[in-house]
Formats: structure tokens, sequence, C-alpha cells
């Protein structure tokens, strides 16, 4: 037998058995056929030279008689005389006779049953749809199929003879397929694979086919490719607890994805969080995914997940999550107790607040204020603070107000929204209220009663009491609105000297003490008292004094200054506040501060206070030099000597006019009386009442380096040309000397002065 287009070798016996015989002639017979299709003709000459004939329409030139063995055409060896046909076609197929006439034996015949092998064609794959996916030219790649899926594969075998047999190889290894009946010339076998896995990734699926032992196989090869999903995903970083309103970054990574997987954030399982950056690696198998993400109060107990999903593969995604936690300041909400009605609170009443907390972590303290200042636990006064509850029991009106609540925990504190308490009370007088008024008979004085309640309005009434009688005051003298009431009293004789009563009532009840105004005749105010200096500078002085008794009216207060050395008077100032504000003196001087009041009746009697101003303090720089006496020193030491000795005669004459007698009282006041109304206070006239001893200017001179610490005496004199009514008057037995209290210097704005 042999392939269709090799070349074939029929055989053919030419052997004899006698010694000296040869081969004649040589004759092939093709079937039943009695005409030759090939002879070999050597009668009449040697065997080398032999005529060779075949049949154009049978063989042609393919075929090619070989009588000497070991010759062969293209000098391949050959077994033995024999024909060759090349190409072998396929009519070829045939039983041949070689019949060979000897010169001296007889003819012999050999009979030679030839087979012509047909290969198939070459086999075709296709794919579950039926489509072709085999290439002519070589392998094909196929999918991708994703992974857990079917493969399902047909291999189509046409023609061949004798019939070829078909296999499937999966990476040169045979693998069971099934057989499909088809017509003779073609034959179908299928492959089956029910899962895919990894390992079928770049496999190689072959067909092949063969229709005899010796032949060359034929056959059709596919590459398979496929999508993988993702083998694991998980976050590598995160913390066990975060706080709220701070960024984080967090990391997932996911890995075995074929093609790379596509990450996303989710939380709460429902709401995508977008501001993520995805990284994939070279190789494509590993995805990184980084989440910046800011925590916040309402997430903390909610699922945060990361999902890695291969976008080819259907239901492909894997998940990895965790548990937030975000801490956070506390959330506090404050309620008054559910029982209550805010708008019925009166006096006496029970109260009590609930303070809800909504915090993570826990928290470490709870603390209550009342107006902004700090409520404490304190049962004796009806004050209970337990866990978040505050109690307030048989409550004043002072309870009322703003209540808040805070927690404190390791994020910081969280208060709550104001809870305005309002309690509900009997009128009462307001404080600081004037409750003394001065005036004259027959002068009408507007008496100003106001009070505090809750609720208003208010209804007010008013009587007057002396020592004898108690009287209504009519309403026509009465003008009242919300909480003030005014009356209009004008005493008309000295028994309607006395006291104004006012009370007012509401719908709680009527005030329990009323609001008491005493009616006297007004006068001129007392002086300033307890004046200090609050502070000094070289060139500034704070003084604060005491308002004495205002005489019944409105009372000014009035301070001037003089220079104690030549009594120039240096400035003046009033203010409504006996606090003053005094500047542009000069350093290291000695004043004599005059102080007094003054309102619509005449003046107070005279507060005097001596200062002396803070000298400069000179600047030394560089190390201690020996003493060097230079022409600048000199000059600077004339010039302090020229002081000394001025001071001297200052203090001498000083001296002297105190030793000067006092006379007639009278005298003295007039003068001081015309100074203060007319022209600066003469400061030798008042240097003459103040009460004997060593004068601040003395004792100032005699160590000018050191800041005085002597305390300032304030003196009082009442003088009979200015005692209250500018009514004469005998003097007073001697000043008297007035403590001073040091105090702590007020605000530049609460000091009023003019120059």
């Amino acid at each position: 037998m042999a392939v269709v287009q090799e070349k074939a070798r029929l055989p053919c016996d030419v052997t004899s058995t006698l010694a000296n015989d040869r081969v004649v002639l040589i004759l092939w017979y093709r079937g039943s056929a009695g005409t030759p299709i090939y002879s070999f003709d050597a009668r009449g000459s040697t065997i080398e030279n032999g005529k060779h004939w075949s049949d154009e329409h049978l063989l042609g030139r393919r075929a090619y008689f070989r009588l000497h063995p070991g010759h062969s055409r293209g000098g391949s060896s050959s077994p033995g005389a024999h024909l060759e046909l090349f190409p072998v076609q396929d009519r070829d197929e045939a039983i041949y006779r070689c019949r060979v006439d000897f010169l001296l034996s007889p003819t012999k015949n050999t009979i030679v049953n030839f087979t012509v092998i047909i290969p198939p064609n070459k086999p075709e794959i296709y794919n579950e749809t039926g489509h072709l996916v085999s290439g002519k030219n070589g392998a094909s790649i196929i999918g991708p199929y994703n992974e857990g899926s079917s493969l399902y594969l047909t291999c189509r075998v046409s023609g061949g003879r004798p019939k070829p047999q078909v296999e499937w190889l999966v990476n040169d290894e045979v693998w069971h397929s099934e057989e499909m009946k088809e017509p003779d010339d073609v034959t179908k076998v299928t492959l089956r694979v029910t899962e895919l896995g990894r390992r079928h990734l770049h496999a190689v699926f072959e067909c092949r086919a063969t229709n005899f032992n010796d032949s060359s196989p034929i056959s059709a090869t596919v590459t398979l490719d496929m999508n993988f999903q993702p083998k694991n995903v998980t976050i590598i970083s995160g913390s066990n607890s975060l706080s709220a309103g701070t960024e984080y970054e967090l990391v997932c990574q996911s890995w075995g994805s074929r093609p790379s997987a596509i990450i996303s954030w989710w939380k709460g399982g429902t709401t995508a969080l977008k501001d993520a950056v995805m990284t994939t690696s070279p190789d494509s198998n590993v995805t990184t995914s980084i989440l910046k993400y800011r925590a916040e109060m309402t997430d903390s107990g909610k699922y945060l997940t990361c999902r890695a999903v291969n976008q080819h593969i259907p239901q492909s995604a894997r998940e990895d999550g965790l548990r937030l936690n975000v801490y956070y300041k506390p959330v506090v909400t404050l309620q008054m107790g559910s029982n209550l009605d805010p708008e019925n609170i009166k006096e006496g009443d029970d109260v009590y607040f609930e303070c809800h907390i909504n915090a993570n972590p826990d928290v470490q303290k709870v603390l209550w204020y009342h107006n902004g200042g700090p409520v404490e636990h304190r049962v004796t006064k009806g004050i209970i603070l337990q866990n978040q509850t505050l109690v307030l029991q048989n409550i004043r009106r002072e309870a009322a107000g703003l209540y808040t609540c805070a927690a404190v925990n390791i994020e910081g504190e969280g208060e709550s929204q104001p809870v305005n308490l309002r309690v509900k009370y009997k009128p009462y007088c307001r404080r600081h209220s004037k409750t003394i008024y001065g005036t004259a008979l027959h002068e009408p004085a507007s008496v100003t009663c106001e009070v505090e309640a809750s609720p208003g309005p208010v209804t007010f009434r008013w009587t007057f009491n002396n020592t004898s009688e108690h009287l209504p005051i009519p309403a026509s003298a009465v003008t009242s609105q919300d909480f003030v009431s005014v009356a209009s009293y004008a005493p008309k004789s000295h028994l309607d000297y006395g006291t104004l009563l006012c009370w007012a009532f509401n719908s709680i009840g009527e005030q329990s003490v009323p609001c008491a105004f005493a009616i006297i005749a007004a006068g001129p105010p007392d002086p300033p008292k307890n004046c200090t200096i609050a502070n000094r500078t070289t060139d500034t002085i704070w003084v604060d004094c005491t308002a004495g008794f205002d005489g019944g009216l409105p009372q000014t207060f009035y301070m001037e200054v003089y220079d104690s050395t030549t009594g120039a008077l240096h400035s003046n100032h009033s203010s409504a506040e006996p606090v003053f504000l005094v500047t542009a003196l000069r350093p290291g001087l000695s004043f004599l501060l005059v102080t007094y009041a003054a309102n619509a009746k005449g003046r107070s009697d005279l507060a005097q206070l001596e200062t002396f101003m803070l000298k400069v303090a000179e600047k030394r720089t560089g190390p201690p030099a020996l003493f060097e006496f230079t022409p600048v020193l000199g000059i600077l030491v004339g010039v302090v000597l020229a002081f000394v000795f001025s001071a001297l005669v200052v203090m001498v004459v000083m001296k002297m006019r105190k030793r000067t007698p006092r006379g007639d009282s009278s005298a003295p006041n007039d003068e001081l009386k015309g100074d203060l109304e007319n022209k600066p206070l003469n400061v030798g006239v008042l240097a003459g009442r103040v009460k004997e001893g060593t004068s601040g200017a003395e004792a100032e001179d005699n160590d000018p380096d050191i800041i005085p610490h002597k305390t300032e005496v304030l003196t009082y004199h009442g003088y009979d040309s200015i005692d209250r009514g500018g009514h004469g008057g005998a003097a007073s037995e001697g000043p008297p000397t007035v403590r001073t209290l040091p105090r702590t210097p007020p605000q530049q704005a609460s000091f009023y002065s003019s120059a």
C-alpha cells in the first residue's frame, strides 16, 4: 500500500531456477485487462539495453521498472525488482500482475494487491455555537472563557481512505471524546469540559486525525484564553477607631483576577464612595485602591466595604469590610421634665432637667451651667445632680435664666442648647434704686418705684408715712408703665417729710415688703471720701474716691490740681462719678489735689490729697567705671546744688507761714470761698489748714531718688463760707483724718475728666 501523492513500489519476482538463465521480457497488467500497462523488453539485446514502455493514459511518466536491486530513481535503495509509481494517484489502487519471461525457464507471474491510502482533510474545530474557530494556517485563540464555565468543542474531519481515527489532546495529553454519527466521508468528535479552571489558561486543544499507523497525523489546534474572578480581596490598612472630622487613607488590595479587578468602596452597603485612586501591578494580577475617607459622626456603626469584581464575569464580586467605630464629641440635648409646664412654674416649685447625650466613646463627666456659670451639687440648697438629671427643689426667682448641660469625653466637650427657665413670682423692689429724695417745701419730687416681677403687667399703689399719719397717694399724682411707677410728691410743711411706700402686685400676688423712699429736705452734698491714688506713673495719676451723701439731689464731682511748690492751678476736672484721671504732670514734682461735690443746693466741704510724681529712671549701660570728674559732670553738679538751694528756700517760707496766728476763723474761710469761686486756690492758705506735721514735700526732699512710700492723708475742712446751704457757722474742732484704702485701678473707660 501507499499514500496518495507519495511513492509506491510494486514488487516483481525475476529470479530463475536455472543458472545461466536471464530475463528477456517483463509485462505489467492491471486488473483483468488483457493488455499490459508497462513493459521491459530485452529480447535481442542485453539486459542493460532493455527497452521500457508504459501506458501513457494510466501511468504516463509516473512508472519505472527497476530490475537490479539496490538501484532506484533518486538514489534510494530498493528491496528487489519492482515497479515504482510516483506520485501515486487514487486510481492506481488495483490488483497488478507482473509476468516475467526467461530465456530458458518458464514464465513466472507475481500478483500484487496494491492499496492506495488517501489521507483525510485538515480537521476543523467548531465551538458550542457552531462557529469555526480553528485557523487554516496554525493555532487560533478562543475565548476568553470565564472561570467555572464549560467548554464544548467539536472536531470535524472529512475524506480519507480508510476512514480516519480522530482524537482530542489537551496539552499533548489525550482526553476522552465522543464520536458522533455522520455520513461515511465525515468524522465528527466532540470534547466537553464541564468546569474550566485556572489550569486551563493558555491550554492547547488539538484535534488529531490518522488513517493508518505509519502516516503522519493531520491536526488542528486552538489555544484557550480565560477570565478569572478575583481570588481574594482585603482591607490591609485601617484604624480600629476614627475621629469624626478627620480624614484617613484606607487601602484595599485584590489579586488573582484576569483581567485586573475593579475595586469600589461602599458605606452601609448602599452608598458608593467616589474619592478613591486605583492602581494595577505590572502583571495586572494585583489591584490596589486607596480611599480618602473623612469620618463622620453618623457613620459610626456602619459597615465599610471594599468590593472587587471582574466586570466580565457575572457574580464574581469578592468583598472585605470593617465595622466603622467613629469617635465624636458628645451631642447634647437638654429638656425640661416631661411632666412640667414650662409656662406655669412659680417660686417654691420643684423643677428638673434631663440631659440627653449621644457620644462615642462614653462620656467621662457631665457639667451643668446656669447663665454661663457652673452649677454645683448642693443638697442643702435644693440642688441635686444625679447622673444626667438636674433637680432644683423649692426654687426661688434667682433660679430663672438659661440652663445648659455639657458632656465631656476624650474627643472633647459638647454643650446643649440653652433652655430658658421662667419663674413666676410676686413683685419685689429692684435693687440699687434711689431711696432718698431731697426737696424743698412746695417743690415736687419725682419718686421712681421700679420693681421686678413675673409675669407682668403689675399694678402699683402708693402711701405716705410719717410719725403721725398714713395717707394714700392719689392716682392723679402717679404715672405707671410696665414695671415702673413715678409718684409726684411736694411737701407742704415740715410734717410732710417722711417715707413714701410703694406696693406692686401681679397675678401671683402682692409684694411682701414695699419699696420705701425717704423724703428729706434737700441740702448740699457731703464731700467725697476715701480718696486714694489708684495708679501713678511719671506723668499720670488715677484718683478713686467714694461718693458721700448727695444731699437728696443729683451731684457732680470736681477736682482741682495745684502745684504744691508754686500754688499754681494745673488743671480742673469734673465727673459724674468720683473717679479722675489727671495727665500731663511733670515727673518728680508734688501736687495738691482738692476734691468736692456739688448739687443744686450748693457745694460740699473740701477734701485734700497730696501726692508726688515718679521720677524718670536714669539709663545706665556698659560696665561700671572709676569715678572721673568731667566738665559735663561739673555742670550737672552745679544744677543740682542750685535746685537743692531753691527747695530749702521754699521750705523755710512754708514753715514761716505755718507759724502765722490764725486769728478770726471767718476771714480765712471767706478768703477760701472767694478763691474757689473766682480764682485758683491759694496753696498757702490751704496748707495752714492741714494738720501739723512734716509735709510730704519735706519727706520727699530727704531722699528725692526714692519713690515715696508715705501714705497720703485726706483731710476735711468745714469752712463757714462753703458749708451746706452757704450759711456761716463755726469751724470744726479739727480736720478728721480719713483712713486711705488701696483700690484696684479702674478701667480707663470708667473715668470721666475734663481739662
